[in-house]
């Protein structure tokens, strides 16, 4: 009837994901107390993937964090990054930030983005909005740090699931769509 409960509305339309931890997925590293490997899902409730990509912080830096880097660079024509996230809990923060392909100290990053879950025990997808981010750069690594500034313990509490990671649209109904 064209009201209100017959509106809808639609944006961000994708294809596939750029990393989903399959078996073809990018090189995976931690630093500080972090930790990431693949593994099967825990969930298959809201997520059917048969791996994903598992995050620990483990007793280290505040910062203890890890890295996923790609052989070509993330494509930020549309600075938009989702990624599904379990979380053990809600108000877990997650960090999100890239980087150039020279080793640290050297290297460059963008901004760090920070996003907070608001479910527990679920899978959620969380945006990342990295508005601003030089497209001069080749950014090579996505790096993710949960409760960037808290020491982790290892334990469950500090462990969350990752998968599905998009950038770029097929469509975004911007300007140009």
């Amino acid at each position: 009837d064209g009201s209100s409960d017959f509106t809808i509305y639609l944006d961000d339309i994708y294809t596939s994901p750029l990393i989903n931890f399959e078996p073809q997925y990018s090189e995976l590293s931690s630093f500080d107390g972090g930790a990431i490997s693949v593994v099967n899902n825990p969930d298959l409730i809201g997520n059917s993937s048969n791996n994903v990509a598992q995050m620990v912080k483990n007793p280290g830096q505040p910062w203890a964090g890890s890295k996923v880097t790609i052989d070509s660079p993330f494509d930020i024509n549309t600075p938009v990054v989702s990624v599904k996230v379990w979380s053990p809990r809600v108000g877990l923060d997650l960090m999100m930030k890239f980087e150039d392909d020279v080793p640290w100290p050297g290297n460059t990053g963008s901004e760090e983005i920070t996003v907070s879950t608001t479910v527990a025990n679920q899978w959620e997808t969380l945006t990342f909005n990295h508005t601003g981010i030089s497209s001069s750069i080749d950014w090579y690594n996505m790096v993710l740090i949960m409760d960037n500034g808290t020491v982790g313990d290892g334990s469950s509490d500090f462990t969350i699931y990752l998968d599905d990671i998009y950038t770029s649209p097929l469509i975004n109904f911007e300007p140009q769509y």
